[in-house]
């Protein structure tokens, strides 16, 4: 269900989590049972200071501007 197949030198290779696992060594299974999502407070970036300090108030640049 999740492969990713990458075509390198032509030729098409499975890339899966699977391999995924093997190549980083992280867990790739199911989460524990007593495993909680962390809650984030999702910040509104056009609101953001940064944003307005980076790129100005205008809010329809395009990357081509940047």
């Amino acid at each position: 269900k999740y492969t990713l197949w990458p075509v390198v030198g032509g030729s098409p290779f499975r890339f899966s989590l699977a391999e995924f696992h093997t190549v980083t060594g992280l867990p790739c299974g199911p989460f524990p049972d007593s495993y909680e999502t962390p809650s984030f407070n999702i910040r509104n970036p056009a609101k953001d200071p940064l944003w307005h300090k980076l790129l100005g108030h205008d809010s329809h640049k395009t990357i081509a501007d940047i």
